[in-house]
């Protein structure tokens, strides 16, 4: 039986240093942990079978998936961690590095310290009658056991983001969605250990931003259909309400803005008889030489 599972994370600190971890995290789920190649030799010792002598360890890494539902404290520290920038004024910058971090669980009897760890993919997504999901699937270097905790963290008092408050606009025409998602994919390189056993660097790669909604396929939508293939400024934001128990002195909202995003598709379906038609859109955010890809805002709601 397992009794209060706790994670701690700390950011903007080097792969491999000594780490304690400070800020508590409250989360849904987890699946940290360490993986270990082994190699064998393909010699011919005259048996059918390899045997253990020919067989040695490889290469081993760190990782895995965390998944929250996040009031604003968590959701604007992992948005840095995941996005490369900066937190000022309620604004979440883009930024070309990511920073690497730590992660603490406590599971069960022990404590497993990950190291070296980047946001490799996050995805914000919700849907009508539910929270705010943030899954962030994390690269990093090595895992340690430990038998007593080297950090220390309690999570937020705060309540989490629901869909109930999404707002959703295209060209500035608002839309109410059925469910919204979106994907921050780093483009990480995880293949680089070179002489090591562990992986010695993550760089970062070609960094892609998507989002996809759901919306009913009326006369009005039908307007979305006509931007395929065009770039249209797409803007979603969440609130926590004012009805939902909060630590915070005022209601918070997210925001995600995608000023230059090209419209991929918008594909109306019948799910089956009786049901709603549905509309699924897709998009990708396009940079240029003056606006950010994404502009992300966590702050107080007006």
């Amino acid at each position: 039986m397992t009794h209060d599972p706790k994670a701690g994370f700390t950011g903007t600190l080097t792969a491999g240093a000594t780490a304690t971890p400070i800020e508590g995290v409250e989360f849904v789920s987890e699946t940290l942990g360490k993986d270990q190649s082994y190699q064998t030799s393909d010699g011919i010792l005259g048996a059918r079978d390899p045997r253990l002598i020919q067989t040695v360890p490889g290469t081993r890494s760190a990782g895995g998936d965390v998944t929250l539902e996040p009031g604003p404290t968590t959701a604007s520290n992992f948005l840095v961690r995941a996005l490369g920038g900066s937190y000022a004024a309620g604004a979440i910058s883009l930024g070309d590095t990511l920073a690497s971090f730590y992660a603490e669980v406590k599971r069960g009897p022990k404590w497993f310290l990950y190291s070296g760890l980047k946001v490799g993919e996050m995805t914000i997504e919700g849907a009508q009658g539910s929270l705010i999901k943030m899954a962030l699937s994390l690269v990093g270097v090595e895992e340690t056991k430990n038998d007593a905790a080297v950090g220390s963290g309690t999570p937020p008092v705060e309540s989490p983001y629901r869909f109930q408050s999404c707002l959703f606009q295209v060209a500035d025409v608002d839309y109410k969605p059925s469910s919204v998602k979106l994907t921050v994919n780093n483009g990480l390189d995880d293949s680089q250990f070179r002489n090591s056993e562990t992986r010695v660097a993550i760089p970062e790669g070609m960094r892609t931003i998507t989002a996809e909604f759901e919306v009913d396929y009326t006369s009005e939508t039908e307007a979305i259909r006509a931007l395929v293939g065009s770039v249209a400024g797409t803007k979603f934001e969440w609130e926590i309400a004012t009805a939902i128990p909060t630590g915070l002195t005022t209601p918070h909202k997210i925001k995600f803005e995608m000023m230059n995003a090209v419209i991929l598709a918008a594909k109306p379906n019948i799910g089956g008889r009786g049901e709603i038609i549905s509309m699924t859109v897709s998009v990708a955010a396009r940079a240029t030489a003056s606006v950010a890809a994404l502009i992300t805002t966590v702050t107080a709601a007006a």
